[in-house]
């Protein structure tokens, strides 16, 4: 597992942001939050430049706004790229597995984190759902006790009592909160 996936990147935020639907002056105040109060999750190359963070965040924003115009845009661009002779490296353009797997965590700490609640109930299932992530296997078991620790999540099972991934079905309701 590549660790610098793990943070924060304005892809990732972008994301965030239009999954919740955010006009302008709230996705202006995340940011603003973020900023402040998850500035350790940041990827590095956005801690020297809230700007520069800003920017791409926006751009993330239009480009999954708009990604049939921006595809239209990547295909001619490779087009273009075909007529003098050279080709478009895509593959730069594809997240990462780990940053796609990921993701899950990512949302899950500034959900809690951003909102008024101390914790969030949900099911693995839930959480994982449409990450195609599968809690019996060692490796993602792996996985997802290494992004609870990296987010500083700590998970519980509804009574209160801690919560053994290995040990526990899909369909389980965890609680889980920021420590």
């Amino acid at each position: 597992m590549n660790i610098q996936e793990l943070y924060y990147d304005a892809d990732d935020i972008a994301y965030y942001i239009v999954l919740h639907d955010m006009g302008t002056r709230e996705r202006s105040q995340f940011i603003e939050w973020l900023y402040d109060k998850e500035y350790e999750f940041l990827k590095l190359q956005y801690k020297k430049s809230k700007r520069k963070f800003t920017l791409d965040i926006d751009y993330f924003v239009n480009y999954i706004v708009d990604s049939d115009g921006i595809g239209a845009e990547i295909d001619q661009v490779e087009n273009d790229f075909a007529a003098i002779g050279m080709a478009l490296n895509k593959d730069g353009m594809i997240p990462d597995y780990w940053k796609f797997h990921s993701l899950p965590f990512k949302f899950l700490r500034l959900d809690i984190a951003h909102s008024d609640e101390k914790s969030i109930r949900t099911t693995l299932r839930d959480l994982l759902k449409g990450h195609d992530q599968d809690k019996s296997d060692s490796f993602q078991l792996m996985h997802i006790v290494n992004c609870l620790l990296f987010y500083h999540i700590q998970p519980y099972m509804e009574d209160h009592s801690e919560c053994n991934f290995s040990k526990i079905s899909p369909d389980d309701v965890i609680m889980f909160t920021v420590m």
